[in-house]
């Protein structure tokens, strides 16, 4: 059986480790204890990447594209800042969905 928490850590850091190697700076939150339930950003996202053009919100999934309408109903950000639903197709390539 697998761990959902650990297969979906291993996805974030997966995809921060590309990002960062395509030249952004990411910010992962981490889970101060483990009483603390919540700790994505905004209760959307996995973590902010950054580079000198752009800035992302981006939430990580393996196969899915669920949630998808509570990412593209958040407004609270300003029109450069890119909402991106990251999905690893079967453990192969990331496949990146901007959703506006």
């Amino acid at each position: 059986m697998i761990n959902p928490v650990a297969k979906g850590r291993r996805l974030e850091l997966n995809y921060k480790k590309k990002k960062e190697a395509e030249g952004y700076i990411c910010y992962k939150p981490i889970k101060s204890n483990r009483f603390v339930k919540q700790q994505d950003i905004f209760g959307l996202f996995d973590m902010i990447c950054i580079n000198k053009k752009e800035v992302l919100l981006v939430q990580v999934k393996a196969n899915r594209k669920i949630g998808v309408n509570e990412i593209r109903n958040f407004t609270e950000h300003p029109s450069s800042v890119r909402k991106i639903l990251a999905v690893k197709k079967d453990w192969k390539e990331w496949e990146e969905f901007e959703i506006n």
